[in-house]
């Protein structure tokens, strides 16, 4: 788990942010971050519960390979794109836009 004060205070910025935000550990594709409105966007209670969680879980099979091209590209530098809208699978598993 991550901790210090400039995580507590970015944990605290996006939570005031009304769109559901998760930020993506890129090395071992892992959720690192998610504010309140991404949790209950995708069903949770809790932030934290979606904190080590795979991202593609939650990304429709129609576009894994679409978000798995974005995500190469973050990672080699030849994509500038720090962010992508997508339709998501709740924590039932239901189509979310």
């Amino acid at each position: 788990m991550m901790e210090g004060f400039a995580f507590q205070a970015d944990k605290a910025l996006l939570d005031t942010v009304f769109d559901g935000v998760v930020v993506i550990e890129l090395k071992h594709l892992r959720i690192s971050l998610a504010n309140k409105a991404a949790a209950g966007i995708l069903g949770y209670d809790d932030p934290e519960e979606l904190v080590g969680v795979d991202p593609f879980k939650h990304v429709s099979p129609e576009d894994h390979e679409r978000m798995s091209t974005a995500l190469a590209g973050l990672v080699s530098g030849s994509c500038l794109q720090a962010g992508a809208e997508t339709r998501v699978l709740d924590k039932r598993g239901k189509d979310v836009w």
